[in-house]
């Protein structure tokens, strides 16, 4: 081997094809990041070829049939994976290679390979993909290299994640502008996903979760726990929204499987805790807040439970019987009365009457040994509709009360990675030959550590690697121009401006200059530059015919400027040329992800105030909505940079939100103190009255229903149909006894007279004995009984008193609500138009570079 030069290509004549046959043994998949996307594979990398220059008779030498020579001390071609993600373009080890008798060369070296890949999330985690391992020798163009392919799966171990379907391979011909014709051989895995990890772990729960929405229309509203579950499963949602940022890539590409069916499941969430709060305020509403317009009881009463098949009870016909009516009116009855405060004097006022019903059933001539029919049988003369009713009341209360005694119950780090390849080329006055005097030899392919090169460094690096990754083989010409295009993969320090995130563009730099010449000695030009000297700037500066769009990131522009400049520590010129990236945030992973969810959690808190106060959720919806918005800035934290130059425009809309649902908690409070507030507790101001009561509601839309009229014409009619009582019943009790119904219904002299006089206002329709007038004929007992019956009246007056001005509260706290109803709306509305339209690439209408122009044949 004295006489042999690895540099030479092994070929009889420069015009000669040297055929290279390349072969991968894959043995594991040892991965792939869908994140970074990355597939990290363990190979056995087989290159075979034929070198004149190795051939022997085998009987000339012992009959030696084969030897192993260090793979370093002879030709072999330069083949490097050209889609590498980790700057690691050749193969691991260089080990010795095979050479047998014919000049047969066999190579075999094992490679870890690092290659970035397009990650296709569309189906995930359903999904296949496709992966390329490209090979490519820039030592050779093509016409003189050919590759044969050939790979093997007999020695591959199964990975645990995918299952490997198919191993095909293309030869592909690269044309660059301006340079000859590259061959190339690309290997293509395709893989499939094994699911049962993402099913288990992923897809179960989140069916699950999203089934548990329509529980929430089957839990009853008197539950007190729809919101608080709806809310729950918004929480879960959002945390679900983390895992799957972890798991896939930030690609705006395209939504994956499971990230439209978390979005779609949002929504459908979101819609139920809307649909929820309406169906509460709905079942909250009472009488003295709100009239049932007809329309509802056609359709939601008659019509719809006949579709749904619902069948309501035959309520109507049990009203009519006579039984009903005093069910109905004990229930209600005992909702005005509280058993704690006349528990202690109806112990002895149920049985004082007892005494009483004695006595007028014997004054009838009536036996009075059946003392438990109660009542209604104190006399024998007929009795009004609404005089029965009213000691129909009165006998419950007492028999009730009694009762109950008994049982009291990286662009984080600013920084961008790019693969490039970094062409330069420069006259070398020492390598020039006459073509004719080699035997029409026009260019040699030399490796660059050879010859004499200009140390072009990348001044703004980021991780300390400020020269290329791999030192190739540089073209020669013979007229002495030297052509050197090594690949590198650079990280450059670039500042982001996270201002309108993620609706941003970004102007990232790389600046190249010699770190020892100056101007005088090496005059650093752009290749595409007119020749002229001083400062210029190139519009179309970067070759983008082999590049590979990103799943992020769209590439607006790619301009150039020459610099000459002087630095501090030195008085000569040094000229750079800085290339300037402009490019746009792809938003669709951001705007499923982030935005839509803000948007409707922000959206949430207006629900707040349309939902009921007796629902008892209010604070829990709060609560639930501000810890939905920290689990969201959590994610953004782990996006964007920790800069305190600007607040992103993403992070300006949380932040909005999250003051608008802390006030909100803040006013819930307030409100929820308005509508707990009682006539023991607190004296309502005349201009609260007059705000809340009689101005505000006409310009918020709200109608008070006029509930004290309604329910005393209603009372009225039923006193006008009353009769006078008979004469057994005046002969018992004192003439000068008066009923009353309540606040202001009186019937003066109604034993001796039979006439009424009627000031409506009792809600209940009770009489009661409100005189003071001797009673004669009564025994002390039976006044005792009288006098208790006076203090339930009485009780059951305050109580009503006492309603009237809870209800009055009520109302106050239902206005304030629709009063911030009405404001967050309009602010959630104008903030989030505000801010979003804040985003000047919304307005922007310019396409992206064209990116590959090349052609590929």
């Amino acid at each position: 081997m004295e006489d042999y030069d690895k540099l030479i290509r092994p070929v009889n004549n420069d015009s000669e094809t040297l055929t290279v046959k390349l072969g991968l043994r894959l043995t594991q998949l040892l991965g792939v990041d869908e994140q970074n996307q990355v597939m990290t594979t363990n190979v056995w990398l087989v290159q075979e070829w034929r070198d004149i220059y190795f051939t022997w008779n085998q009987d000339d030498y012992g009959g030696v049939d084969h030897l192993y020579l260090p793979a370093e001390e002879i030709w072999q071609p330069d083949i490097v994976l050209y889609n590498n993600a980790d700057g690691n373009f050749q193969a691991a080890s260089s080990t010795k290679a095979t050479v047998y008798p014919d000049g047969k060369v066999v190579w075999e070296l094992p490679a870890l390979y690092k290659s970035s890949c397009a990650i296709d999330v569309e189906y995930f985690p359903f999904d296949e993909q496709t992966l390329d391992l490209r090979h490519l020798d820039k030592g050779n163009i093509s016409g003189q290299v050919d590759i044969d392919v050939a790979i093997d799966m007999s020695e591959y171990e199964p990975l645990f994640v995918w299952d490997v379907l198919a191993v095909p391979a293309r030869k592909n011909v690269i044309h660059e502008r301006g340079y000859p014709a590259i061959a190339d051989l690309t290997f293509h895995l395709t893989i499939r996903r094994k699911t049962l990890f993402y099913a288990v772990n992923l897809v179960v729960p989140c069916v699950g979760i999203s089934l548990l929405t329509i529980l929430v229309f089957y839990l009853p509203s008197d539950s007190g726990e729809r919101v608080t579950l709806s809310i729950s499963i918004l929480l879960a949602l959002t945390v679900f929204y983390l895992l799957l940022a972890e798991l896939i890539p930030p690609t705006s590409l395209v939504i994956p499987l499971i990230g439209k069916y978390l979005l779609f499941t949002l929504i459908l969430v979101t819609c139920s805790i809307v649909i929820t709060v309406g169906v509460l305020n709905l079942h909250y509403r009472s009488v003295s807040t709100h009239v049932m317009p007809q329309w509802i009881k056609t359709v939601l009463i008659e019509k719809l439970p006949k579709y749904l098949l619902i069948k309501r009870p035959n309520y109507a016909k049990r009203e009519n019987g006579e039984a009903t009516k005093r069910w109905k009116l004990r229930q209600r009855c005992l909702a005005a009365t509280s058993r704690k405060r006349l528990k202690t004097s109806v112990h002895t006022t149920s049985i004082e009457l007892q005494s009483l019903y004695s006595h007028k059933k014997s004054t009838n001539g009536v036996s009075s040994n059946t003392r438990e029919n109660g009542l209604h049988e104190i006399v024998k003369s007929p009795l009004s509709a609404a005089e029965q009713e009213a000691l129909d009341c009165i006998e419950f209360i007492a028999n009730y009360m009694l009762m109950e005694d008994e049982d009291d119950k990286d662009e984080k780090n600013q920084v961008m990675t790019t693969n490039v390849w970094l062409t330069q080329e420069w006259i070398d006055h020492y390598l020039r030959w006459d073509v004719e005097d080699y035997g029409g030899v026009d260019r040699l392919y030399i490796p660059a550590e050879e010859i004499w090169k200009p140390d072009i460094v990348l001044y703004n690096n980021a991780d300390g690697n400020f020269e290329i990754t791999l030192s190739t083989k540089a073209t020669v010409y013979h007229d002495g121009r030297v052509h050197w295009e090594p690949p590198a993969i650079y990280k450059s320090a670039c500042e982001i401006n996270v201002q309108f995130f993620p609706f941003d563009e970004q102007t990232c730099n790389m600046k190249f200059s010699s770190w020892t010449y100056t101007q005088t000695e090496i005059n650093l030009k752009h290749m595409f530059q007119a020749d002229v000297d001083g400062e210029v700037d190139i519009e179309e500066a970067i070759d983008m015919s082999q590049y590979s769009a990103s799943y992020v990131w769209d590439i607006m522009s790619v301009p150039a400027r020459r610099h000459l400049v002087q630095y501090p520590c030195c008085v000569q010129v040094y000229p750079d040329v800085t290339f300037s990236l402009t490019i746009r945030r792809k938003t669709l992973f951001y705007t499923v992800n982030l935005i839509i969810p803000c948007v409707a959690i922000s959206f949430l808190t207006v629900l707040v105030f349309y939902l009921p106060s007796d629902s008892g959720e209010k604070i829990t919806l709060c609560i639930s909505i501000l810890l939905s918005l920290t689990v969201f800035f959590l994610l953004l934290s782990e996006l964007i940079p920790p800069t305190s130059l600007v607040i992103p425009l993403i992070g300006k809309y949380l932040l909005f939100t999250m003051i608008l649902v802390t006030l909100s908690v803040v006013i819930t409070v307030g409100v929820l103190n308005l509508h707990n507030r009682s006539k023991s507790t607190h004296n309502m101001p005349d201009w609260m009255k007059t705000v809340f009561l009689n101005k505000l509601p006409k310009y918020l839309l709200m109608k008070r229903p006029n509930y004290r009229q309604r329910i005393s014409e209603r009372l009225g009619k039923k006193l006008k149909k009353s009769q006078p009582l008979g004469k057994s019943m005046s002969t018992s009790l004192p003439k000068s006894t008066k009923f009353s119904a309540g606040n202001g219904i009186e019937m003066e002299s109604l034993l001796s007279e039979g006439r009424t006089t009627e000031t409506l206002s009792d809600p209940f329709g009770q009489f009661v004995d409100s005189g003071t007038g001797s009673h004669d004929g009564l025994t002390l007992r039976e006044q005792r009984a009288l006098d208790g019956v006076k203090f339930i009246a009485e009780h059951l007056q305050e109580e009503h008193e006492e309603n009237i001005v809870m209800e009055d509260w009520k109302y106050v706290a239902m206005v304030v609500d629709r009063l911030f109803l009405w404001i967050f709306s309009i602010a959630c509305c104008l903030g989030t138009l505000t801010l979003m339209l804040m985003a000047p690439t919304l307005f922007d209408n310019k396409e992206p570079h064209p990116g590959n122009t090349g052609s590929n044949v």
